[in-house]
C-alpha cells in the first residue's frame, strides 16, 4: 500500500474545516477518489481538464482509519485508490494548486517529486 496518496479538490473545497475533510462527492460515490503519485497527472487531465481552481492534496495514508481499497469501478485494469470514509484533516500533509503549462496540460507539482 502507498504510504502517500493524492486527491484532486477545488478552492471551494479547501482549506479543511473541523476535523475531517471529506469532497461534495462523498455524499454520492460513498468514497473519496485518490490517486497513487503516478496517476493524478493523468487523473486531473482526464476528469478536470481546463479547469484552473484546482488543489492537490497529499494524504498520509498511515494516519486513515478509514478502509483503502485499490480497485477500478469504471472498467479497465488500472486500480485507483479510494478511501471509505472521511480524511482527518492532519493526515493532509500538503496541498498544492495545480497549475496548466502553454500547452494546457497540468503540471506536476512538487510534492509529487518528493523521494
Amino acid at each position: 500500500m502507498d504510504l502517500t496518496l493524492f486527491h484532486i479538490t477545488d478552492d471551494r473545497q479547501w482549506p479543511c474545516a473541523g476535523e475531517h475533510y471529506l469532497p461534495n462527492t462523498y455524499s454520492v460515490d460513498g468514497f473519496v477518489h485518490c490517486s497513487t503519485a503516478k496517476q493524478v497527472l493523468a487523473t486531473a487531465q482526464r476528469y478536470f481538464q481546463g479547469r484552473d481552481d484546482l488543489i492537490l492534496l497529499a494524504i498520509n495514508t498511515t494516519m486513515i482509519e478509514a478502509d483503502i481499497r485499490y480497485e477500478n469501478l469504471i472498467g479497465g485494469s488500472e486500480l485507483f485508490p479510494h478511501i471509505y470514509g472521511p480524511i482527518p484533516c492532519n493526515a493532509i500533509e500538503s496541498a498544492e494548486p495545480l497549475h496548466r503549462g502553454a500547452d494546457n496540460e497540468y503540471l506536476a507539482p512538487k510534492m509529487l517529486h518528493r523521494g
